[in-house]
């Protein structure tokens, strides 16, 4: 950027763009969508806001003793005071680290301001569970501390719908129905929701009031044979499946991790494909272009599937979508 904050970016390919803006000191800022048309100018404006650094430790549970190499993401976690309701998904990812031999962890560029969102720590370590906890805002407690407890492992296949191994394909793990309808979901403590959630929720071995949840991810090898990692021991995931050129599989529901021996494999299987186009037009059959487009369930469970936007014909395309009914607003 110069020193009006502006910058040009020309010779972009035409299709839908995705553009961010990053400077030193700076947290990353949320990602712009565009539709890039030849010869039309788009202009964009991006908001950074003043960065700080995210400092804690990262210990074992049971004996306090320091784990070593673990893997620490700070990320932004869900605007609850504009959507008041689980769950929220996630935003920005403000930057990674690794523990050191004492288990310290420091991350810099972390907003000081995440307008109406909550600041989230994931930390990843092999035989641990993987955590997800709201942290301080930046500065305010150098000595944050993240305990981890031991987590399990499943193993698996994804095959296609006559049978064939899927190499590549995503793997999803979670607590709600179908994790495959919202991958980048978090769901915070209860603390920061206006009313009584139905259930329990779920049970986390450390379940203190600091903890959140999200679904995790892992893919496929080239035999379609997976192995998710970072999961709670007693605790009950939902499965699925995801891959290009493939509808999702349906959830498999009531899977628990073991700890040293792996449970029976479970097997997804990847359904028949189909794409859904919608063209938007005014009055007069002009087409519309740049037009939210939402698509959920027909019955009206569940979240919205995606949120898409017309492009300068007025058309939006969404593609390996489930055989089904659903509502298009």
């Amino acid at each position: 950027t110069d020193e009006a904050g502006e910058a040009r970016l020309e010779r972009l390919p035409p299709g839908p763009l995705q553009v961010e803006a990053t400077c030193t000191g700076y947290a990353v800022s949320d990602v712009a969508r565009l539709e890039a048309v030849p010869d039309v100018d788009a202009y964009l404006s991006l908001r950074v806001e003043k960065a700080g650094i995210l400092r804690g430790t990262v210990v074992d549970h049971r004996d306090g003793r320091p784990v070593a190499g673990a893997r620490v993401t700070a990320l932004e976690g869900g605007a609850v005071c504009i959507d008041p309701y689980p769950p929220q998904r996630l935003g920005r990812e403000f930057g990674s680290t690794t523990t050191d031999g004492h288990g310290a962890f420091r991350i810099e560029d972390v907003s000081l301001d995440p307008t109406c969102a909550v600041l989230l720590v994931r930390v990843e370590a092999e035989g641990y569970r993987t955590m997800w906890r709201v942290a301080p805002a930046p500065g305010e407690d150098a000595d944050h501390v993240v305990r981890l407890v031991p987590g399990g492992t499943v193993t698996g296949r994804v095959l296609d719908a006559v049978g064939a191994p899927v190499a590549g394909a995503t793997v999803h793990a979670g607590f709600s129905d179908d994790p495959t309808l919202m991958p980048d979901s978090v769901g915070l403590p209860r603390r920061f929701y206006s009313f009584r959630m139905f259930g329990d929720g779920p049970r986390h071995l450390e379940w203190v009031e600091n903890d959140a949840y999200a679904t995790l991810r892992t893919r496929t090898g080239t035999d379609g044979r997976f192995r998710m990692t970072g999961l709670g021991l007693g605790e009950r995931y939902v499965f699925g499946a995801t891959a290009p050129g493939h509808a999702a599989s349906k959830p498999h529901a009531d899977v628990k991790a073991g700890a040293k021996a792996p449970r029976p494999d479970v097997t997804l299987r990847l359904q028949p494909a189909c794409a859904l186009v919608v063209r938007c037009t005014d009055a007069d059959g002009r087409p519309f272009p740049d037009l939210e487009v939402s698509i959920a369930r027909k019955d009206g469970y569940g979240p919205r599937i995606r949120n898409l936007r017309t492009n300068a014909a007025g058309v939006a395309r969404l593609e390996d979508l489930r055989v089904d009914h659903y509502h298009v607003r």
